[in-house]
């Protein structure tokens, strides 16, 4: 389903400035902006329902299928927390605006009325 509606969604994510110091990193910023961006389509309320929730075969072999990593566990909550505090709000606006950019032109938002 992603890769129908957002086809440049791997070119989409990875587009964004990593703020982070290359020593300290071990989820790649497109799987936590994933997880971060599926967590909101679950509504999950709390970083710890993110993990509870996401953190099992499904959502890894999920994350493998997008991103062909060996990802053994989910990004934790606060590692999620941690580096939305250092990016760039307005290059996080420029995905959602891809994204729906991407689900008018496919006019899905007119199958929901």
């Amino acid at each position: 389903m992603i890769k129908h509606y957002f086809p440049n969604f791997n070119k989409l994510l990875s587009s964004v400035s990593d703020p982070r110091h290359k020593s300290y990193i071990t989820y790649t910023q497109e799987e936590i902006l994933f997880f971060r961006i599926l967590s909101y389509c679950y509504h999950f309320k709390s970083m710890r329902e993110i993990t509870r929730e996401l953190n099992n075969d499904h959502g890894i072999q999920t994350s493998r299928l997008l991103f062909g990593d060996e990802l053994e566990e989910v990004p934790h909550g606060d590692t999620i927390n941690s580096y939305l505090e250092e990016v760039s709000i307005d290059q996080l606006r420029h995905i959602l605006r891809e994204m729906l950019r991407e689900l008018m032109k496919k006019n899905f938002l007119m199958d929901l009325k």
